[in-house]
């Protein structure tokens, strides 16, 4: 019997053939044989014009067939190759195993051909055969988990991926992406309680290889994890990638990042700090990353009120190719207002009015930065340049209402006193 890899043994035996057919089967095995693109699409010609036959004939015809569409198939002839496994498939006197490796070859032309529900239904069609072999049955479920979830079917596909997961057969880097998207359609369904004494089994062990294919899927289900609420889940998973060997830098980078996150989420400020500065100060470049990482350590020191720290990563966040325009100039607001509370008026004013120069195009920050000019103002005692701040607002249509109340208030106040 043939394997999946569409190995036919026997073509070469015509001996076994009737006398009508024989000829023709010696002539399609002569060119097999041959193994170029031509002889391949003559023997697909010629193949076509096979009998069905009865017990050993019917069983070589099969095997011709076979070893002609898989070549044809290699070589990019989907079409001839479909027609000669569907002619196996459909033969009632062809034996069910290899009717069953014919509806698993048909079902992988189908899916190269984009044809998912005719490829979902020839894969269901295989597995529901007995005589299906091991090797087909695990090739069918491993196709059928993968269209699933292509299709975002991830209860549909949770069944055949606990089939591959329970095959003791099922080994190394392939396994381990199924357990990857096993936890992916856990999550994704809302069913996910896995005890941190499995996940910890699932896992590969700390200073393990990982393969490429792995690493993808597995920051996927570790963001997911952390979108479906559960950030101790994503955090484990992105210091346990992080222990691996084979993971691209920049990979390694956005984890620390992610890891941050993960650590803000459960309220672990100390880490979550260590884990920014190391996506920061990372040596493999990632721009987005490495910037949207300063940020979060920017904004969590500003918090804490270690506004001379802070600042010092407003500032470089103020040109940073990671962030957009907008963004950059939140940050030089957020640099000033550091400035201003480390009690460095004349550098926080001067961050202020170049703000508000860059802030036209910008809806609503130079508000924000006249606002900002005027408590600066105050409390200096500059009352003049504080009404103009307010005066600005007054006459800015991206102001808010409050914002103008406001301001409108305050330019009233100091009018009395000046």
């Amino acid at each position: 019997m043939a394997d999946s890899n569409g190995s036919a043994a026997g073509v070469s035996g015509g001996d076994q053939a009737n006398e009508g057919p024989a000829a023709l089967l010696a002539e399609i095995a002569a060119r097999l044989k041959l193994g170029t693109a031509e002889a391949i699409r003559e023997a697909g010609r010629l193949s076509l014009g096979l009998p069905e036959g009865t017990g050993d004939t019917q069983k070589y015809v099969d095997e011709v067939r076979y070893a002609t569409a898989f070549g044809l198939e290699l070589q990019g002839d989907a079409e001839s190759a479909a027609e000669l496994y569907r002619r196996i498939l459909e033969c009632e006197s062809s034996e069910p195993a290899r009717r069953a490796d014919a509806g698993f070859r048909l079902a992988i032309v189908r899916e190269a051909q984009k044809q998912y529900d005719e490829s979902l239904r020839l894969y269901r069609h295989v597995l529901a055969q007995d005589a299906s072999s091991p090797t087909v049955v695990r090739l069918s479920h491993q196709q059928l988990a993968g269209l699933l979830l292509l299709e975002r079917c991830f209860a549909d596909a949770l069944p055949h991926i606990e089939a591959l997961l329970a095959d003791a057969e099922y080994r190394g880097p392939l396994r381990l992406f199924f357990w990857f998207r096993y936890l992916l359609c856990l999550l994704k369904t809302g069913g996910f309680a896995l005890s941190p004494e499995a996940l910890a089994q699932g896992l590969p062990a700390p200073g393990g290889q990982v393969e490429e294919l792995t690493v993808g899927i597995w920051t996927e289900v570790a963001q997911e994890a952390e979108l479906t609420g559960f950030p101790g889940l994503a955090k484990d998973l992105y210091l346990r990638l992080l222990e691996m060997n084979g993971v691209p830098g920049v990979v390694r980078t956005n984890c620390c990042y992610r890891a941050g996150l993960t650590f803000e989420s459960l309220a672990q400020w100390d880490e979550s700090l260590r884990y920014y500065e190391k996506a920061i100060h990372a040596p493999d470049a990632y721009p987005a990353a490495q910037a949207q990482a300063r940020l979060r350590l920017a904004e969590l020191l500003f918090l804490s009120e270690d506004f001379e720290a802070a600042q010092e990563h407003f500032r470089v966040l103020i040109a940073s190719p990671g962030l957009g325009p907008r963004r950059q100039l939140e940050c030089q607001l957020r640099h000033a207002v550091c400035l201003l509370r480390a009690g460095r008026a004349d550098e926080a004013r001067r961050e202020l009015e170049a703000c508000r120069e860059r802030a036209t195009p910008h809806a609503g920050l130079d508000v924000k930065a006249d606002l900002l000019l005027a408590e600066l103002f105050e409390a200096g005692k500059d009352f003049r340049s504080a009404c103009a701040c307010y005066e600005r607002i007054l006459d800015n249509p991206s102001s808010e209402p409050q914002e103008r109340a406001g301001a409108l208030l305050r330019l009233a106040d100091l009018r009395r006193v000046s």
